[in-house]
């Protein structure tokens, strides 16, 4: 109906002789529910609403397992936490791992000796990030003990001795 009218959000929208027709709306973060009305000369009139999502803020990552700068003589470890948001693409390391409806998320990951930096990336489907990154530092090398005095089989008569040694 070329005379048929259109309001978005109860502003009249302008309606092009194809009957085509365009409005800027401005959205608030979050849901937003938008009213769209036509009604043509004879007095009939439409109505739809358009539920549109604002999402500019990046998911939070709660990391429960290692925590940062640990130091460990196991491995692989278990690397756990939570993202805010379920549907987020979680990566740890560049390796997706799968996240629970709840937003939790656990993976094993591989150690080499010495400092490890784990990075663990959120996305969500608005395609806001987030990334935090753990030190975990793998020693799987015994310390070894010197002495440096007294001998070993030393025998003593002093009812007490001082020992004198190194460790690394």
């Amino acid at each position: 109906d070329l005379e048929a009218q259109v309001w978005v959000q109860d502003q009249v929208v302008e309606v092009n002789v194809d009957g085509s027709w365009q409005a800027q709306v401005e959205l608030q973060e979050g849901l937003n529910k938008i009213l769209i009305r036509a009604q043509d000369s004879a007095g009939n009139t439409s109505t739809l609403t358009l539920e549109i999502v604002l999402d500019t803020l990046p998911p939070m990552i709660i990391m429960t397992s290692p925590i940062d700068d640990t130091f460990t003589n196991a491995f692989p470890i278990t690397v756990s936490g939570q993202v805010s948001e379920s549907d987020a693409i979680v990566t740890i390391n560049g390796t997706q791992v799968s996240v629970s409806e709840s937003g939790e998320f656990s993976s094993q990951v591989e150690l080499t000796e010495g400092v490890n930096a784990i990075l663990i990336h959120a996305e969500d489907i608005a395609g806001n990030t987030a990334e935090t990154s753990l030190s975990v530092t793998l020693d799987t090398q015994t310390p070894q003990i010197t002495i440096r005095s007294p001998n070993d089989g030393l025998v003593t008569g002093s009812p007490s001795i001082t020992i004198f040694g190194t460790v690394n």
